[in-house]
């Protein structure tokens, strides 16, 4: 069972894809960012998420231009680009291509953060709320979650909307839940910030196989229906 978890682990986060960082050179972990931004006297700091995430909670001192956006392609015209540029998104995929697309726009100080606020949050760091921020839910707690895996054969999956591997795989997961053998729960870990936290997730989508309350598996990354339910067939 071991080394079937292994095998299918590896062989979704190589091939199959996640919601994370974009490999780079300029990646940094979460306190190697924040070393990095204190010791700009005004740096140059990009949160490049949805304007509804950055009000839910940013990194002191950052802007908010969403990739992909005209407030992205006009803020990057402003920045001076024999400094330092930092950007990050909710786990390291946009803010990826953020920096791919600000190094081909010669830039060549560009720095994402692994793990995204995810991870910064991970490492006890917070996030700061502007003044008229929408009042956060609550969300789901561990012991819910915990009661909600408790029987039977559950597919938990951590996504987000914006994440296109996660919406890909939102059909394959209905209809797992449709046949009625498996139940699937799917968590948003931009409503639920602190289960992902408590879960160490640093990357969407990732799915969490159970029986009867016993994890079997961990996948990552984009998986096939045929992927999400092997675990239950060993």
């Amino acid at each position: 069972m071991k080394k079937i978890g292994i095998l299918f682990t590896l062989l979704a986060a190589l091939f199959l894809g996640a919601c994370s960082e974009v490999n780079s050179q300029n990646t940094l972990e979460a306190k190697a960012f924040e070393s990095g931004v204190k010791v700009e006297t005004k740096p140059q700091l990009i949160d490049v998420r949805t304007e509804s995430e950055f009000a839910g909670g940013f990194i002191d001192g950052a802007v908010n231009w969403p990739v992909g956006s005209s407030a992205f392609e006009k803020g990057v015209a402003t920045l001076d680009k024999t400094k330092p540029v930092y950007v990050y998104c909710l786990s390291g995929g946009r803010s990826g291509s953020a920096a791919k697309d600000l190094a081909k726009l010669g830039f060549t100080k560009v720095y994402n953060l692994k793990g995204g606020t995810l991870a910064w949050q991970g490492a006890g760091m917070n996030l700061v709320t502007s003044s008229n921020a929408p009042k956060k839910e609550a969300g789901l707690t561990r012991a819910q979650y915990d009661a909600q895996i408790a029987k039977g054969e559950v597919i938990v999956d951590f996504y987000a909307p914006w994440c296109g591997p996660c919406k890909k795989m939102e059909p394959d997961l209905a209809q797992i839940n449709a046949e009625g053998k498996i139940k699937v729960i799917r968590i948003d870990v931009d409503k639920n910030p602190e289960l992902a936290k408590s879960f160490n997730i640093n990357e969407i989508p990732i799915v969490y196989a159970y029986r009867d309350g016993k994890q079997l598996i961990t996948l990552i990354g984009y998986q096939t229906k045929e992927m999400l339910v092997a675990p239950f067939k060993q």
